[in-house]
């Protein structure tokens, strides 16, 4: 009887923590059960409600806000450090093969294998593959062992996409890279209103199957900056790939895809940010006609878009990248610690949060992070912008053969990135290397013809409005006097 009572009152004094416990499994259950599907679809924030009502719930619920922590200089840093782990799964998501008759239906299977990418990521207990180098697949079938030995994956999902008519046909697989073995398999035949709901299905699929699970409140974090506007998602699609592109020609174009996207959707978060990033990179790549009103209207489309979505990491991302190319570094470093406290595997991020700190004098953290943010960007052309970068910062502490490696890296990799050319001209008249600076010269006038070192200068002025670091401005000095006269 005395055992009894000591039970009794352990079960009493534990009440608290127990009902938690009991709760959790609850949610565990569901999660993983065939009747998450269902829980998911009543419970994801893509019911029909109003912008209105939207509001009046975020006013009264403040979500949570990412635990950052102090480094020694005092600087944010994320509470968990991007990068893969020996203890988490890999997963690199390839991009879902279009079956649709109509080619022009591709930004379908690329906007959903983006969505399940940006789920995946959330979770602590996965690393994901960036899209710029699993995209590198888009249109192939690769053998899948040879994907997770160039990705170092552990797990590879592949599939496929069909719209016919109103439906669309989804197939998705998890293959275990090593052995070639299917993990877990999903066919959906449903409306094509459907297509977010699939997209939710998948990313828990996946995380059940490796053994995690991804909650209902995971799912509608990852969504909470999307729409229910289908031909809006696709365009912020159309303008992301675009973007990657990098010419004046692909420039203009996703920004008027973003700002499609923004008219069919004013209250859609994403789209708003997506449209602040392109215009944002416009001015210090001498592709804006009017830098100033591109960097004005940056500036309001990404506080719209934190007005909409304030703790949502994808718009917190860009929201630091806007920071970045508009000369406010310091004011990126926190918020870009924050979106990877929100979204540890966000790869694009980590390479914004190493040249926000490189770019506020911090050039060893900034370093550390970019090298980090490689790791998880295995084999991407995204890679030419983070080898720049880094040749910048080596450029801006003087360590001109190391800037002119890191440089010429980042134009093997993108022969058309001619603010690369310009930063390798300036490390090597450094060297005192004329004869191959007048070589760089050449290859940028052939992708600019009307650019001049003056232009460079003034352009620089964007990123540093407090003075642009003196080695940039000794390179600038010693490129006019070598730079072809009309």
């Amino acid at each position: 009887m005395e055992t009894v009572n000591q039970i009794l009152s352990w079960l009493n004094a534990n009440e608290t923590a127990l009902s938690a416990l009991a709760a959790l499994v609850v949610i565990v259950g569901v999660t993983l059960s065939p009747l998450g599907a269902g829980v998911r679809g009543v419970l994801s924030r893509r019911q029909s409600h109003s912008p209105a009502q939207e509001s009046v719930s975020n006013s009264k619920q403040s979500l949570p806000t990412a635990k950052l922590s102090e480094s020694a200089g005092g600087q944010n840093k994320p509470a968990g450090q991007a990068g893969q782990s020996k203890d988490r799964p890999v997963v690199a998501v390839l991009p879902l093969n279009n079956m649709s008759a109509d080619e022009e239906q591709g930004y379908l299977a690329e906007g959903m294998t983006e969505d399940i990418i940006t789920a995946l990521a959330r979770s602590a207990d996965i690393d994901v593959i960036a899209r710029n180098s699993t995209f590198v697949y888009k249109g192939t079938t690769p053998d899948i062992r040879q994907v997770g030995k160039d990705l170092g994956a552990r797990y590879v999902v592949e599939g496929s996409l069909r719209k016919v008519g109103e439906r669309v046909r989804v197939t998705v697989q998890l293959i275990e890279a090593a052995t070639g073995s299917h993990v877990w398999a999903e066919n959906y035949d449903r409306p094509l209103s459907d297509i977010f709901a699939i997209q939710d299905e998948v990313s828990s699929g996946i995380a059940s199957a490796l053994g995690y699970a991804i909650t209902v409140a995971e799912i509608d974090a990852a969504n909470r900056a999307s729409t229910d506007n289908l031909d809006a998602w696709g365009l912020v699609a159309r303008s992301l790939s675009a973007a990657f592109q990098f010419n004046q020609e692909t420039s203009a174009e996703s920004v008027d895809f973003a700002r499609q996207a923004v008219a069919l959707d004013p209250c859609y978060a994403a789209a708003h940010a997506r449209l602040a990033s392109a215009l944002v990179r416009r001015p210090i790549n001498n592709f804006s006609e009017n830098p100033e009103q591109d960097l004005n209207e940056a500036k309001a489309s990404i506080e719209r878009a934190m007005q909409l979505a304030p703790n949502d990491a994808g718009v917190l991302a860009e929201y630091g990248h806007v920071l970045c190319f508009s000369g406010r570094s310091d004011e990126a470093v926190p918020v870009l610690a924050r979106a990877l406290a929100l979204c540890p595997s966000n790869a694009i991020a980590v390479a914004h949060y190493g040249y926000a700190l490189g770019m506020t004098g911090q050039y060893d953290e900034g370093q550390n992070e970019l090298a980090r943010s490689t790791r998880l960007l295995p084999n991407a052309q995204y890679l030419y912008r983070i080898y720049f970068w880094r040749g910048t910062l080596f450029l801006i502490t003087r360590d001109f053969a190391k800037a002119e490696e890191n440089v010429r890296q980042s134009i093997s990799i993108f022969k058309g990135f001619h603010t690369a050319w310009f930063s390798l001209a300036s490390c090597l008249v450094l060297q005192g290397k004329t004869g191959e600076a007048l070589a760089a010269i050449v290859e940028i006038l052939q992708l600019m013809p009307d650019i001049s070192a003056k232009k460079y200068r003034q352009n620089l002025s964007i990123l540093f409005p407090s003075g642009t670091p003196d080695a940039m401005l000794e390179g600038i000095a010693a490129l006019e006097e070598i730079w072809p006269k009309d």
